[in-house]
């Protein structure tokens, strides 16, 4: 007894402690359900995270320009036999300004801000390829949700036609072979719902997932595609959405960008030969004791060059010693034969790579171009397509209620009702798939134009 008991209380925590809201219904409209994705979604995330690192390496290529300080500190023992033994202490400040780097400096700078501005566009693409997919995928819920409303009406509908072609079957008005047919149409209707439900809660995990959201969670869409949404068709010229698309696509400006950062490299490269100039500044305070020093300083001047792979340095020196007053001038020279045989292909490379970015610059923009036209002329043929779907639709309207007002006058069998009905019904069904063909049409134009998602103004609310 003892021990069911405490398991009981277990069971009572672990159901209290289980994580609240997995169960909960999510309202969701258009506008919340596009915010909601961007709050959970990973890629955005680690963009931002990309950026923040993007930011920090600008931050360390402008540091380069500024000085350098370092603080030494040596000290010496020295033990001759038969002589005074020494001690020397060392402590030295060093200043470091670069001058001129022959504009490697520059372009190291320029390339990490061109890389800091395309993370932000890409942040840009995947943003707006993120709303373009949350849009599409929640329309489709909409277009699913008003084509099961379709079907549950064609299903009552069919099987109230039942009822009436068995009682005029019973009364031998009706043939069994015309209330076979008729109940053949009602199975069908039936077997459509239950599709049409089924790829309704298959198209709300496909939206789950767009939005990251659990998948215990449920979704409570409350706007309808009929009564919330109008549509228009779109105004505007093939030229003139090129000329949009040159402008707003994010890649095109990455690519841009990418062609810049090829040209910084490739100009250093090429200008490998420019010398490297620097002051030098030291403050040095020398003693056998740490206190007094002597105290002395020197400023120079250096300069690093490379030529034909061969590295020239060159230092010049002057000083001061602050105690005695004694000057000094001293120079170093020094040469590492070879020491950069590389760079040769460094700069082959790197002129290879620029001119291949440059080619590849002009074949975006053509391609972008080509997108664009195919793109657009679907849209236009997804219009005209649901122009005729729509008139195709109240064409089977008229067509079923001719044929209900011969039914009624005796001039028409049940089961051409019956046909004309459900005609009318699948017609009805095509035009909503032809409206969230049209949607998809144009949400795929603007995330091709690179505009955010609703720029053509083509879909908005009523």
């Amino acid at each position: 007894m003892k021990r069911s008991s405490i398991i009981f209380i277990l069971l009572i925590l672990i159901h209290h402690n289980l994580p609240a809201g997995i169960s909960d219904v999510v309202d969701l409209d258009l506008v919340s359900a596009v915010k909601l994705g961007i709050r959970n979604n990973y890629d955005l995330k680690y963009n931002r995270i990309e950026q923040l690192l993007s930011k920090r390496i600008v931050t360390e290529n402008w540091r380069r320009f500024l000085p350098a300080l370092s603080i030494d500190y040596g000290n010496s023992f020295n033990v001759t036999p038969y002589e005074q033994d020494s001690r020397m202490h060392t402590l030295t400040f060093k200043v470091t300004q670069p001058v001129y780097q022959g504009g490697r400096y520059f372009a190291a700078y320029r390339i990490a801000r061109l890389n800091e501005k395309m993370k932000r566009m890409t942040y840009h693409i995947l943003l707006n390829s993120l709303k373009a997919a949350i849009q599409k995928q929640y329309f489709t819920v909409l277009i699913q949700k008003e084509i099961i409303q379709i079907q549950n009406k064609m299903e009552e509908q069919a099987l109230m036609q039942v009822k009436f072609a068995q009682a005029e079957n019973n009364l031998g008005m009706l043939t069994t072979i015309d209330l076979a047919e008729i109940e053949a149409y009602a199975k069908n209707a039936q077997l459509d719902h239950v599709r049409a439900k089924n790829a309704l809660s298959e198209e709300y995990n496909n939206l789950k997932r767009v939005l990251y959201l659990d998948w215990q969670h449920k979704v409570n869409i409350s706007e309808d595609i009929t009564k919330t949404f109008q549509y228009k068709e779109l105004r505007k010229g093939i030229k003139e959405l090129v000329s949009l698309a040159y402008i707003k696509r994010k890649d095109l400006i990455n690519m841009c960008s990418e062609v810049m950062q090829r040209h910084y490299d490739y100009k250093s490269n090429k200008y490998y030969y420019l010398p490297a100039v620097s002051l030098n500044f030291d403050y040095s305070l020398t003693g056998e004791k740490f206190f007094p020093f002597k105290r002395s300083w020197n400023i120079g001047v250096q300069l690093d060059f490379m030529f034909k792979g061969t590295t020239v340095s060159q230092k010049g020196n002057y000083g001061e010693s602050i105690n005695d007053e004694s000057k000094n001038i001293s120079s170093s020279h020094s040469v590492s034969p070879f020491d950069d045989i590389g760079y040769v292909s460094r700069y082959i490379q790197s002129e290879a790579n620029f001119k291949t970015s440059r080619v590849k610059l002009e074949q975006l923009k053509q391609d972008i171009a080509i997108e664009i036209e195919n793109k657009y002329y679907l849209v236009k043929e997804k219009w005209d397509l649901l122009e005729i779907l729509k008139e195709r639709e109240e064409v089977l309207k008229k067509r079923f209620d001719v044929f209900d007002i011969k039914l009624k006058l005796g001039e028409a069998k049940r089961v051409d009702v019956v046909e004309a009905e459900t005609e009318y019904y699948m017609a009805r069904t095509e035009t909503m798939k032809g409206i969230l063909d049209y949607i998809s049409a144009v949400v795929d134009l603007e995330l091709a134009l690179g505009t955010d998602i609703g720029y053509l103004n083509i879909i908005n609310k009523r």
